[in-house]
C-alpha cells in the first residue's frame, strides 16, 4: 500500500506555493497530451500534437525501455525536449512512503464481493483502525457503506462500533439483509440507516449517534470509494460534526463532481479546486480551460507502479482497447451508424 507524503521537490522548490505554481504551469503547459476524452484521440487528431522527435523516439523503446522512461532513467539518449518533460514530472511527483502491509483474508470468498474491493477493504481496515487507536476513537461511520461490508469488518475484526450511512434505500435493505443472516451477532453494534450526506447532515447524524450509539464520545468518519463530490462534502461535515475526531477517506471517480457552469469548452466545479490557494491558481492560470473531467479523471487512473508491472502483451491489448473506442467515436462523428 502507498500513502501520499510530501512532494518530491527539487532544490529551490521548497514552499507550498512553490510547487502549486510549477504544478499549475506545467500542467498548462503540457494540456495536449490530456485535455481531451480518451474516446477523442482520433477525432480531434490528437497523435499530430506529438513532436515527430517523440515519435520516432518511442517506436524504438521496447518495453523494459519504456517502463525506465516512465521513472526517468532513460536507457537511450531522449530528445532534448522529452528529457525536459521526463524531469520536470519527476520533480513534480508526489513523494510515496511505501507501506508493506499483509493482506489477510479477512472477507469470506461468499460474500459477494469482488476480487478488487476485497483488496480495498484488506487493506484500508487496518489503516482506519490504527488512526481510530490513535485518536481513541470508539465510533465510526461509514459513509456511503453500500451493503455494509466495510462495516461488518470493522466491528469483527477489531470490535468497532459502526453507523453505516447509504443514500440508496435498497443497499440498506441489503445490508440490513446480509447482516441477519451473515452477521446476526452485529446487530445493535452495526447500523445501516439511509442518509444522503452533504456538508449540512451534521444535525441529522448527530440524532442518529444519540439513537443507536449514545454515550459514544469519539467518531472517526471513514468511506471507501467517496464518489466525486462526496469526499469534499464529508471534509466539510468533519469540520461541522462535534463527535467527529478522526477522518479516513478513500475518494475516487473525480471526474464526476458536479460542473457549477460549462461554456465554450471551460469547465468550472462546485467543488474543485477547494483549497484558497487553489482557487487563485485556477484563476491566475485559466484553469478552466484544461483542468477538465478529462484532467480530473488521471487522478483516478493506475499509479506509474501499475504501469510498470503490464507486459509486453498487456500494453499491446491496452492500447487496442483505447484505439477501439476512438475508432468507434470516429465512425459515429462521421455519420458511420445509422
Amino acid at each position: 500500500m502507498q500513502i501520499f507524503s510530501s512532494p518530491q521537490m527539487s532544490a529551490g522548490r521548497c514552499t507550498e506555493d512553490e510547487y502549486l505554481e510549477e504544478a499549475f504551469e506545467f500542467l498548462r503547459k503540457y494540456q495536449w497530451m490530456f485535455n481531451f476524452k480518451n474516446t477523442e484521440i482520433l477525432t480531434r487528431n490528437v497523435l499530430a500534437n506529438f513532436p515527430s522527435e517523440w515519435k520516432d523516439y518511442f517506436t524504438q523503446l521496447t518495453t523494459d525501455e519504456l517502463h525506465h522512461l516512465v521513472t526517468g532513467a532513460l536507457k537511450k539518449p531522449a530528445p532534448p525536449d522529452l528529457q525536459a518533460f521526463i524531469s520536470d514530472l519527476n520533480a513534480l511527483n508526489p513523494h510515496l512512503q511505501q507501506q508493506n502491509r499483509t493482506q489477510e483474508r479477512l472477507l469470506a470468498q461468499n460474500a459477494g464481493i469482488s476480487r478488487k474491493k476485497s483488496h480495498e477493504i484488506a487493506l484500508l481496515a487496518p489503516v482506519i483502525d490504527e488512526i481510530c487507536r490513535k485518536t481513541d476513537c470508539d465510533l465510526i461511520v461509514d459513509v456511503g457503506c453500500g451493503i455494509g461490508h466495510l462495516s461488518q469488518l470493522l466491528h469483527s475484526k477489531y470490535g468497532y462500533a459502526v453507523l453505516g450511512l447509504e443514500a440508496s434505500r435498497k443497499l440498506v435493505e441489503t445490508a440490513q439483509s446480509n447482516q441477519a443472516k451473515r452477521h446476526p451477532q452485529s446487530i445493535g453494534e452495526v447500523v445501516f440507516e439511509e442518509l444522503f450526506v452533504d456538508a449540512s447532515s451534521a444535525p441529522q447524524l448527530n440524532h442518529l449517534i444519540v439513537r443507536h450509539f449514545n454515550g459514544r464520545t469519539k467518531a472517526c468518519l471513514t468511506g471507501l470509494h467517496a464518489c466525486a463530490d462526496l469526499s469534499v462534502e464529508v471534509q466539510r461535515l468533519f469540520m461541522h460534526l462535534s463527535i467527529a475526531e478522526a477522518l479516513v477517506m478513500m475518494p475516487c471517480c473525480y471526474h464526476r463532481m458536479l460542473l457549477a457552469k460549462e461554456d465554450a469548452g471551460r469547465q468550472w466545479f462546485g467543488n474543485f479546486p477547494v483549497s484558497q490557494k487553489g482557487k487563485v491558481l485556477w484563476q491566475k492560470h485559466g484553469g478552466s480551460g484544461f483542468l477538465r473531467q478529462s484532467f480530473l479523471r488521471l487522478a483516478c487512473q493506475q499509479t506509474r507502479e501499475a504501469f510498470i508491472r503490464m507486459s509486453e502483451e498487456e500494453h499491446r491489448k491496452h492500447g487496442q482497447r483505447c484505439l477501439q473506442r476512438a475508432v468507434l467515436q470516429l465512425a459515429a462523428e462521421l455519420g458511420k451508424f445509422d
